[in-house]
């Protein structure tokens, strides 16, 4: 069976999860930043399933699932 969470973060905490990663050698890519309409149901959407996908790579990375446990 499959588990799912549902995790309610601003994009600057998946940001500096991001960077502490990237200290330890994890480069994962984050959806694009925008300063100006960045409250548009679009790009929300967008960039909601962008973040959907990097998450994903966390939790299916090896190495760094070794590391958590």
């Amino acid at each position: 069976p499959s588990a799912s969470w549902l995790i309610s973060k601003r994009f600057r905490d998946f940001f500096e999860l991001s960077g502490v990663l990237k200290d330890f050698g994890f480069d994962f890519e984050l959806p694009k930043k925008k300063l100006l309409g960045n409250t548009d149901r679009t790009f929300i959407a967008e960039r909601q399933q962008g973040l959907q996908v990097s998450e994903n790579e966390h939790c299916s990375d090896r190495k760094l699932s070794f590391l958590l446990v």
